[in-house]
């Protein structure tokens, strides 16, 4: 057996989180696949007594039950016992070889199946429909096993579940292991130890979003370029009476939108967030309302449209620039960059021509518009009035409108609303003076 454990990510959720928190809490300056046993059986002691505390053994209930961390028979002897479980498993690791049994790493020999008790919502001995063959088991080899139990540093306590993080990006697997790493550190050094990772989101989606954003401004913008990582949140308890899971994939296009955001919008991002949440008081504060269903938040992760979010109809504002607006639209909407500049134009074209003729009853008109025939009646209209008046000034062109503001009538109201919401950025000062 040589020193080094010779790691390698499985693209297990349990494993790999493991992988990193073990990696994050005993040697952060050295590469995977060059940990060796000495780090794995430094890291052994640390949890060793971690997991003893009230705090954290209260949690190995939903993660590990009926485990020695958790069963009543091994009450009084666990301070004992689970070190040396940890021991065993640690000198049975046996070498790597080309075909393995193990369905974790596939690269190591399972000894032994393993239910429940050791790797979270495998199932249990009695139910064999959980399990390959109808075995009594899993096939996990020592050191998968031992790696899932330093998984539990980094889940995140969310409305009495946990939530998993999971990447195939290193760089993103990394920064969270050692934001949840830190929280550990902090329980240490003050001795208050509190278990998992928590901020108290007892909504799942708004904590999966504290996440990513948290993240994200941990570093320059550039540091997310061209990275375009698998985001997946396992949202889960491995409670006895009531296993569960549910999976949030979270959009590629989202994440990248999220990164873009300047400083200069983020006052202005934060407030149309604010804005979503269901029924909110007036001044309530974050800690209140942050466990509220959001809209936006909902939107986002399910591919909903957010754009009549970002401007409102009857005070006539925008809640922050084309620009932003652009980016979403191209990057989460994957709109063209044809079919964004066409619409802009022809919201330009129609703010001239309301401060030009003081036309108050055009903007009346398309914000009330109700069907696509509705629609471009009123721009044939418009179009008419601009000849009558000598105003050779095109509205839009006839390739313009057929290839990009209205290829197809079903998109006619997202048209509208881009119309608005440029119409309403344009005349502020003009919607202002005219009350």
């Amino acid at each position: 057996m040589s020193e080094k454990l010779d790691l390698h990510i499985t693209g297990n959720p349990f494993i790999d989180s493991g992988i990193y928190a073990l990696n994050m809490l005993v040697c952060k300056e050295t590469k995977i696949n060059d940990m060796t046993f000495n780090h794995l059986h430094e890291g052994i002691k640390l949890i060793s007594e971690l997991y003893l505390t009230p705090a954290w053994n209260k949690n190995m209930f939903s993660i590990f039950p009926n485990s020695i961390l958790t069963n009543n028979v091994y009450k009084d002897k666990k301070q004992e016992l689970y070190p040396e479980e940890l021991d065993k498993l640690f000198n049975s690791i046996n070498d790597t070889t080309d075909n393995g049994t193990c369905i974790g790493c596939g690269r190591r020999d399972s000894i032994k199946e393993h239910v429940k008790r050791d790797v979270p919502l495998t199932g249990s001995v009695s139910f064999k429909n959980f399990f390959s063959y109808a075995k009594e088991g899993a096939d996990y080899c020592p050191l998968c096993v031992l790696l899932i139990q330093f998984m539990p540093l980094v889940l995140y306590r969310s409305g009495g579940k946990f939530i998993l993080f999971h990447s195939d990006s290193e760089k993103v697997m990394k920064y969270w292991s050692i934001e949840s790493i830190k929280n550990y550190n902090k329980q240490v050094s003050s001795g208050d130890y509190v278990g998992c990772f928590n901020e108290e989101y007892q909504n799942p989606v708004n904590g999966i979003f504290h996440i990513i954003e948290k993240m994200i401004k941990t570093y320059d913008r550039k540091h997310w370029d061209n990275i375009n990582p698998s985001l997946n949140f396992y949202y889960f308890t491995n409670y006895n009476q009531g296993a569960e899971l549910d999976l949030y994939s979270f959009p590629n296009n989202v994440f990248n939108f999220l990164t873009y955001i300047p400083s200069t919008e983020e006052n202005n991002w934060k407030y149309i967030i604010r804005r979503q949440y269901v029924n909110i008081k007036k001044d309530e504060e974050e800690e209140k309302y942050k466990n509220k269903k959001n809209r936006i938040y909902e939107n986002l992760l399910n591919g909903k449209s957010i754009l009549h979010y970002l401007f409102d109809v009857k005070n006539k504002k925008t809640f922050c620039s084309w620009e932003l607006l652009k980016y979403y639209l191209g990057e989460v909407e994957n709109m063209s960059d044809n079919r964004i500049e066409a619409i802009r134009k022809l919201g330009d074209s129609l703010s001239e021509y309301i401060v030009k003729y003081d036309d108050k009853k055009v903007l009346t008109d398309i914000e009330q518009a109700s069907t696509y025939g509705n629609f471009t009646n009123i721009l044939r209209k418009i179009m008419k009035s601009k000849v009558e008046k000598g105003d050779k000034e095109l509205l839009c062109t006839f390739d313009d409108f057929v290839n990009y503001i209205c290829p197809d009538y079903k998109v006619w109201k997202e048209t509208r609303d881009l119309i608005l919401f440029r119409l309403y950025e344009n005349l502020s000062e003009w919607l202002i003076d005219n009350k």
